[in-house]
């Protein structure tokens, strides 16, 4: 058809119905390209989120395992307290044997902290993900805690040996490496039992069979204290 025999109106019109079909194909392939997009964010959360629960589920065996030995725990530091009141008295340590730790395990958070930069946990469900950043935090607080209930315990062994005299300075160290054992015992069990309690708990978390979680002395803080070395062992007797 010669476009300029058309009149103004019927150019006009045309040429209305030609842009129409434009942008209407426009948006067709805008639309098609969100959807493909929205697919593939699909198969990207539901990748990420089986990861999140073997990461979640590695976390929570190491809890439960921490949870079961916090008694054990709270015993050892109630005796290491005795023998310490009793040396602060002599003024000598009394010969202790091995003086066991509670269970430590890697807190890994690499698929939290891996998702969210690539921004996948940008594209979870609103409230899933409310949820799964709580349960990290307090993850991440039990960390750091037990980072340092480990300081202490490290400080703690100290008493361990074929006994020697204490001096000032020692029995401060041991005095404030036993508050901070129980603060931080205290602490880290009330978090478990929030970590545990969260609706996301067992139901979403699982085991990876191909990586299950491995605990340090899962039951050793239970076993007691060790045999207690002779005085007369070596040169560390002391005066």
């Amino acid at each position: 058809m010669d476009f300029s025999k058309l009149s103004l109106s019927e150019r006009q019109s045309k040429l209305a119905k030609e842009i129409g079909i434009i942008v209407l194909g426009v948006l067709i392939a805008l639309a098609l390209g969100a959807v493909a997009t929205a697919i593939g964010w699909h198969f990207e959360v539901r990748a990420a989120r089986q990861q999140l629960r073997y990461e979640l589920g590695h976390n929570l065996k190491l809890l439960q395992w921490w949870e079961s030995t916090k008694g054990c725990t709270s015993d050892r530091l109630d005796e290491l307290a005795t023998v310490l009141a009793k040396a602060s008295e002599t003024r000598r340590l009394p010969p202790l044997g091995a003086i066991p730790r509670p269970p430590s395990g890697s807190w890994p958070r690499g698929v939290w902290d891996s998702q969210n930069a690539a921004q996948t946990a940008a594209h979870f469900p609103a409230r899933e993900l409310a949820s799964v950043s709580r349960v990290y935090r307090l993850f991440e607080g039990i960390a750091e805690s037990n980072r340092q209930l480990s300081d202490a315990w490290t400080a703690l062994s100290m008493m361990s040996g074929p006994g020697r005299t204490l001096d000032e300075g020692t029995e401060a160290a041991l005095y404030a490496a036993l508050a901070t054992a129980r603060a931080k015992n205290d602490f880290t069990s009330q978090t478990v039992r929030r970590v545990l309690g969260h609706r996301l708990g067992q139901s979403y978390a699982q085991i990876d069979p191909e990586n299950p979680p491995v605990i340090t002395g899962a039951r050793k803080i239970c076993g007691g204290i060790g045999k207690p070395i002779a005085a007369t062992y070596g040169s560390n007797a002391g005066p």
